[in-house]
């Protein structure tokens, strides 16, 4: 297996050394499969290697299989979005992402990624929601005041971003020292864009 996973992750050059080096993985993989059919590795990377080679189809049961054996594993839940998001399927997409927030209730990633979702899709309200549903897990997720600042602040809205901070600093005052950090740097920031 691990000169499969060389050969099918490190192919540099033409099209067609990257081509051979993806049917010859595939090869080692199939193999792979035969002697263990229902190990989870051995699927991922299957599907893997079938969705560069665009076959989306016959990549998506493969990587639902991973995660039908695995409900809580966040990468395989991540790798079928991008299969889909590939494909086009963006409903399937965010679809995937709620299944796996509801089946998964104490990983924040699952809610973090569909509030990304929401931002590149041009969903402000949803993305909102988003961002709202998951500060009501403060008490179990630590990390969400920080997250929901950040998160505004990689979108380039300075303003949500310190008064997600200043809340966290009420909400949240063992970390006051982290968000007063994040209000400094982002003043600064801020500061910087509007003599800019």
């Amino acid at each position: 297996l691990a000169r499969a996973k060389v050969a099918g992750e490190g192919a540099t050059g033409s099209a067609a050394a990257v081509e051979k080096s993806l049917v010859d993985a595939m090869e080692y993989y199939r193999k792979a499969e035969a002697l263990k059919p229902n190990d989870p590795a051995i699927a991922n990377q299957i599907a893997q290697v079938l969705w560069h080679q665009k076959h989306y189809a016959e990549a998506e049961p493969y990587f639902r299989k991973v995660i039908d054996q695995d409900k809580t594993a966040f990468p395989a839940y991540l790798n079928m979005y991008g299969l889909f998001m590939s494909e086009g399927k963006t409903p399937q997409a965010e679809q995937l992402l709620k299944e796996g927030a509801r089946i998964n209730p104490k990983n924040s990633a699952f809610l973090e990624r569909l509030a990304f979702h929401y931002a590149t899709q041009g969903r402000h309200d949803e993305m909102i929601d988003t961002l709202r549903q998951i500060k009501t897990h403060a008490k179990d997720w630590d990390g969400v005041y920080r997250f929901v600042g950040d998160f505004y602040l990689r979108s380039n809205d300075t303003e949500s971003a310190l008064r997600e901070y200043r809340e966290a600093i009420v909400q949240d005052p063992k970390h006051k020292a982290t968000y007063q950090h994040s209000i400094v740097e982002d003043g600064q920031i801020a500061g910087a864009l509007v003599r800019g």
